[in-house]
């Protein structure tokens, strides 16, 4: 599929719901995508009023200088503590978290804190972070949506 064919149904996704649908950009550089290819992806669907996420901030080639080479079109950081994990408790991690919510805050950008497991995390990033969105399996499992063509 083409960046151009992703990028139009997107777009025509978005303006047929309400919901604010994110793209999110992951840091998993493969054969043929480069650094560069991914804030030209970041610009794009900036420029077309979609919200574009970074998936995995910190970790693998998400790094603090990648991540930032497209902040301008980018509207939210996604920290995944899964990514961390094995670790003792939270406060192992917690500069690494420190770093990403500070530069969310500072650069007025969403943060999404996923991977959260349990109710022990949980209490801890809502005392101390003022984070967007929180996912994990401590709030939810994944689960198969239906489709309009899985009844027919």
């Amino acid at each position: 599929m083409s960046t151009r064919f992703f990028l139009d149904m997107v777009t025509d996704v978005q303006d047929h719901t309400k919901i604010n649908l994110f793209t999110e950009l992951t840091e998993r550089l493969a054969s043929g995508i480069s650094a560069e290819s991914l804030v030209r992806a970041a610009c794009a669907f900036h420029k077309r009023g979609l919200l574009v996420c970074i998936d995995d901030v910190g970790t693998g080639q998400n790094t603090p200088q990648m991540v930032l080479s497209m902040n301008g079109s980018v509207d939210e950081y996604k920290f995944a503590f899964q990514d961390f994990r094995p670790y003792d408790n939270i406060r192992s991690i917690e500069p690494q978290l420190d770093f990403w919510y500070h530069l969310a805050q500072r650069d007025h950008k969403m943060l999404a804190i996923e991977g959260v497991e349990t109710k022990a995390e949980l209490t801890e990033i809502q005392n101390k972070y003022n984070y967007d969105v929180v996912q994990g399996y401590l709030l939810g499992r994944p689960v198969l949506l239906s489709s309009a063509t899985d009844s027919n």
